[in-house]
């Protein structure tokens, strides 16, 4: 069975994004997925990743018909990763989420573009009509990268995650294809 995915690569500038497979798994993917700061605003701080468990990761959403799992790249460094999905099909929306794993291309402003390149493939390619993506209260950064995408605040759940031991703010925000 042939993977059309493997063929979607999307570029602007110096950025890339293609779908990733275990091959783009090494010691930095899993650094990333292991370090404090990377995954403090996701629910991976939970877990420990190892190559393999990474490994499996990225496969089910390579073979998934639901999501698209997206690296990041920049100058070719993989920098972070991009995923749209799950996708429903009936009602043509997803959810987005996103990191960027090297700390030096932190605050550079390419998960911004990243996100704008996810967001006109999810429109124009796939034919979505909302995409939805749900952040930390205190995930300043991430909250910025979806008002610079023009994403509005559409809820707010209260007290819905435990950060550091206090209850914390879940925020829902959304964008709609014009």
């Amino acid at each position: 069975m042939i993977n059309l995915k493997k063929k979607i690569i999307i570029k602007k500038n110096f950025l890339l994004l293609r779908i990733i497979t275990s091959r783009d798994v090494n010691k930095n993917y899993l650094n990333w997925m292991n370090d404090h700061d990377t995954i403090k605003f996701t629910e991976q701080r939970f877990n420990t990743n190892t190559n393999s468990s990474i490994k499996k990761y990225v496969n089910e959403k390579f073979f998934s018909n639901l999501d698209f799992l997206f690296g990041i790249f920049y100058n070719n460094i993989h920098i972070g990763n991009i995923k749209i999905g799950p996708i429903n099909y009936y009602h043509k929306t997803a959810e987005v989420s996103y990191f960027i794993g090297e700390k030096f291309f932190l605050r550079k402003g390419l998960a911004s573009q990243a996100l704008g390149l996810i967001i006109h493939f999810a429109f124009k390619k796939i034919g979505l009509k909302k995409i939805i993506a749900y952040c930390y209260e205190n995930n300043l950064g991430s909250q910025k990268v979806l008002k610079k995408n023009r994403f509005k605040l559409e809820g707010v759940m209260k007290s819905q995650i435990l950060f550091n031991r206090k209850r914390i703010k879940k925020l829902l925000f959304g964008l709609s294809e014009k």
